[in-house]
């Protein structure tokens, strides 16, 4: 028994010795092996980052390229709506020379119109009651000026005549009154009697023509007739006090009773 013993303690103290003698060998491939898994690590640290790298710039080369794709969108919208847009200045540009072309015949056609309506002007305000006549005459013959004045545009020439002619159509559908010396026969040329009293005309549209005195006592209404004036009864003095009153915006628009001259009384007689 005591051998036995001895020859284990032996076999244990030589493989402890064994044991001991190898430590450095294996403590260097330890090393070694850590120092692969080290640099292994290092590595694929390294690659990933690489891989990481390589996808941030593609997603920025994928987003770069859609963003292209919106603008090549875009700039082919412009281009379709610039191409609609020159389409229609070229028809509009067509116009325009056609328009051109014809410019000569309309101012051939134009010079005759304009000379015409100014004679028919003409001609209305001498068949027409002979309220304000040289005002009106001498709006005439301003238009006929402007006829042989150069300077004056075709178009200007055209709006002047509109213009009197709308004064003309104004005057018919408005009261109107204003202070100047009686004149017996209005439709003279004469200028006016510098003694002759002073009175307030009254136009009711071209219904009647009429005046009265300042201090009321003789009122007249035209009588396109005869072509002079007739006497007004006093009766008639509140409605065209009332009436001038109203022209002149001293009191508010009322109805008033209008002398009408030629109007048929229950009678038969004329008024």
């Amino acid at each position: 028994m005591t051998t036995t013993w001895r020859l284990a303690i032996a076999g244990v103290a030589t493989s402890g010795l064994l044991l001991v003698a190898g430590a450095p060998a294996l403590a260097q491939q330890l090393d070694t092996a850590v120092s692969a898994a080290e640099q292994a690590t290092e590595e694929a640290a390294a690659s990933q980052a690489r891989i990481d790298n390589l996808a941030n710039q593609t997603g920025d080369l994928f987003r770069e390229y859609r963003a292209t794709l919106q603008r090549i969108d875009s700039q082919q919208l412009f281009v379709e709506q610039q191409r609609v847009y020159l389409r229609s200045q070229e028809s509009e540009i067509a116009d325009l020379e056609r328009q051109i072309t014809e410019v000569g015949d309309v101012l051939r056609n134009l010079l005759p119109m304009q000379v015409q309506m100014i004679n028919e002007l003409a001609a209305f305000v001498d068949a027409d009651i002979p309220f304000k006549r040289p005002e009106r005459l001498a709006r005439i013959a301003r238009l006929r000026t402007y006829m042989d004045d150069p300077s004056i545009s075709p178009a200007e020439r055209y709006r002047q005549i509109v213009e009197a002619f709308q004064i003309e159509a104004d005057a018919g559908r408005f009261l109107d009154t204003w202070s100047a010396p009686f004149i017996e026969d209005p439709l003279s040329d004469a200028d006016p009697d510098p003694d002759a009293p002073t009175v307030d005309y009254l136009l009711i549209g071209r219904v009647a023509f009429v005046y009265m005195t300042q201090d009321e006592s003789q009122m007249g209404i035209w009588n396109e007739q005869s072509g002079a004036w007739t006497p007004l009864p006093s009766s008639f003095r509140l409605d065209i006090r009332s009436a001038i009153r109203m022209a002149k915006e001293v009191t508010s628009p009322d109805v008033f009773m209008a002398p009408v001259y030629g109007a048929t009384m229950a009678d038969g007689s004329q008024g």
